[in-house]
């Protein structure tokens, strides 16, 4: 029997549901939406897949086999069949088909950059680019995989990583620095700064091109150094010195080192530093009268500030409680002797001095004996009686009494 097309006949409906009603034998359905045969699947959307042969239908009948494409931009998944079957049960072989994947975008290659965020970079992925350290993005950072003229391409230009630029190095007073002469000044540029002479240099010699706070612009760290000119006079303390070579100032950063007579004991730092403001950093230490060390718990031996011993202390370091304790020895560390000051009191020198003062007199009395001794053999109370030819007679064997040795 004939059928003709999206209508189906009475005949065959009767055929397969066994009815033979007269009335019911002249009815007619027009599509096959208006009534499905049992074990008959509807249309299943597959998504990014369309089918390979044929349109789209409302229902295909139990054994119907579907073969499905990937649309333009896409790719089979591997692994997958791209086809269902229609089962007994009305059902597909595959209930939620996933036959294609994205394609994938052309590789990104930034110079001085790299890939921050992304996915798998394929179709309809998006991508965040960034730069390296001491460059800076020129353009859009963000790209997205896209399906332009039948391929897939990302939908803008790469951007460029441009490396990060500074403005010239500023200029000081009295000084100058290493980048005259230069007009560009990138990321990682250094600069030294010199003072002219007599002037010191106050802060950091070398600056270097840095990225800013807002990771597109330069700028200089630390800051530019000034010169000034720093003159810290020499300190005196009482009762000690300095080890240091002699010199009536200094300049800035200097650093000098003290010590105390000997019964003295240092009070403080034993060395100061000359700062930017003309003062010795730390100030100078006191000699105090006495040998002693200062005695906290747990702290062992220390300077104090106490003013002598036996007293509170109550200055040292780590808090009050410190007393000072009498004993044989100083402050200093008893493997190492202090620095000879070349300030202080030098006793050897004196003795030295005193030494030769006597060996000079020693020799006048000699020669003074030996001139006036002729007087005293004559017996002469008034030596000075004794004129230059009674000394040139002192030589004669007849004045003096003695006799030619015989021969």
């Amino acid at each position: 029997i004939p059928v003709e097309e999206n209508v189906i006949k009475i005949y065959e409906l009767s055929r397969v549901l066994h009815y033979n009603e007269p009335c019911f034998l002249s009815h007619s359905f027009r599509t096959s939406s208006e009534f499905l045969f049992p074990g008959d699947c509807s249309y299943l959307h597959v998504t990014n897949a369309s089918l390979r042969t044929g349109s789209p239908r409302d229902s295909y009948p139990t054994g119907t086999v579907l073969q499905y494409r990937c649309i333009p931009g896409y790719e089979p998944i591997p692994g997958e069949t791209l086809s269902i079957t229609c089962l007994a049960d009305s059902k597909w072989s595959v209930e939620n088909p996933r036959f294609c994947q994205g394609r994938l975008c052309p590789a990104i290659t930034l110079e001085n950059g790299r890939i921050i965020k992304a996915t798998d970079l394929r179709l309809g992925d998006e991508i965040t680019l960034g730069c390296n350290e001491g460059y800076r993005i020129i353009g859009q950072k963000t790209l997205r995989c896209s399906l332009i003229d039948s391929k897939v391409v990302w939908n803008r230009d790469l951007p460029l990583c441009q490396r990060i630029p500074c403005f010239p190095p500023p200029d000081i007073a009295n000084g100058e620095h290493t980048g005259r002469g230069f007009h560009e000044f990138d990321h990682g540029t250094a600069i030294t700064y010199t003072c002219n002479p007599t002037f010191s240099l106050i802060g950091s010699p070398t600056i270097t091109c840095s990225t800013a706070a807002d990771g597109i612009n330069g700028e200089w760290r630390p800051a530019a150094p000034e010169c000034k000119v720093v003159s810290c006079r020499r300190p005196s303390i009482e009762n000690g010195g300095l080890t240091t070579t002699f010199r009536p100032t200094y300049e800035y950063n200097n650093i000098i080192m003290y010590v105390c007579e000997r019964g003295y004991t240092l009070v403080g730092s034993d060395s100061s530093k000359c700062g930017a403001d003309n003062v010795w950093h730390p100030p100078p230490p006191k000699c105090l009268k006495g040998i002693f060390t200062t005695v906290g718990p747990g702290h062992g031996n220390t300077t104090s500030n106490t003013a002598g011993p036996g007293t509170g202390g109550g200055g040292g370091a780590g808090g009050g409680g410190y007393t000072l304790d009498p004993g044989i020895g100083s402050t200093h560390s008893p493997e190492t002797k202090p620095p000879k000051d070349d300030t202080a009191p030098n006793h050897s020198s004196g003795v030295i001095i005193g030494s030769v003062v006597a060996v000079i007199l020693g020799i006048c009395l000699i020669a003074a004996g030996w001139k006036y001794r002729s007087c005293f053999i004559k017996g002469k109370a008034d030596p000075s009686s004794c004129n230059a030819e009674s000394y040139r007679a002192v030589a004669t064997h007849t004045e003096i009494g003695l006799e030619p040795k015989a021969s």
